[in-house]
């Protein structure tokens, strides 16, 4: 499936992730963390997923990975409520088509 959105990771104390804006190191991060490709990552369907946003926030800091992961693990659940925003990319239709995607 394809994406059509992203992702917005708010954690009190850090600059906000937006996953649109990973840079290629970063997804490996995410990826060795939760065990999920990128395409796949939807921290409200998974904990790991959403352990593997909070790491890349603490390793964007300067955190050590190690320490990242074992900080991010020992966060409590209620953290994730309200730390995850989908945002809907915009879809573009060619002028006077009503449709999207390209021209035929």
């Amino acid at each position: 499936m394809a994406r059509t959105g992203h992702w917005l990771c708010k954690l009190e104390g850090y600059p906000d992730l937006d996953t649109d804006q990973l840079r290629l190191k970063d997804v490996v991060i995410a990826e060795k963390v939760c065990g999920l490709p990128y395409t796949m990552l939807d921290p409200r369907a998974s904990t790991q997923v959403a352990i593997a946003l909070f790491v890349l926030m603490l390793v964007r800091q300067g955190v050590d990975e190690d320490e990242a992961i074992e900080q991010a693990e020992n966060l409590h659940v209620q953290v994730l409520h309200g730390a995850f925003t989908y945002v809907e990319h915009p879809t573009e239709s060619p002028e006077g088509t009503g449709t999207s995607g390209p021209p035929s």
